[in-house]
């Protein structure tokens, strides 16, 4: 198995009526490659936290989980569960779910 902490931090300048709807961004997580002995899959967890250029929101709050199988060389797919906690682009919502089911296939 191999391990792959990651961290990462955004920023930007921007208004609360701007595009984008956060002004400072902070994610950290784990993947661990070749995970239940097979070499080419992947589980990984992470978390980010944002602050929303708009003052009168909540700082919104995620954390997201996947597993990625290896099919063939060429064609992967896999489930990711994101929970979002005090939306930013909802705010009437203290926690949305989004469920994925993601399909890569590489030619």
């Amino acid at each position: 198995m191999r391990y792959s902490p990651f961290i990462r931090y955004g920023c930007t300048d921007v208004e609360p009526d701007g595009p984008t709807p956060v002004r400072h961004m902070a994610n950290a997580g784990l993947v661990i490659d070749g995970i239940f002995g097979q070499a080419d899959d992947r589980i990984g967890v992470g978390y980010t936290g944002s602050d929303p250029a708009d003052r009168t929101l909540d700082e919104q709050n995620m954390i997201n989980a996947c597993y990625r199988v290896q099919l063939t060389p060429e064609i992967e797919i896999g489930p990711t569960l994101e929970v979002v906690f005090d939306p930013v682009r909802n705010p009437d919502d203290d926690t949305i779910y989004v469920w994925e089911f993601l399909t890569r296939v590489s030619l």
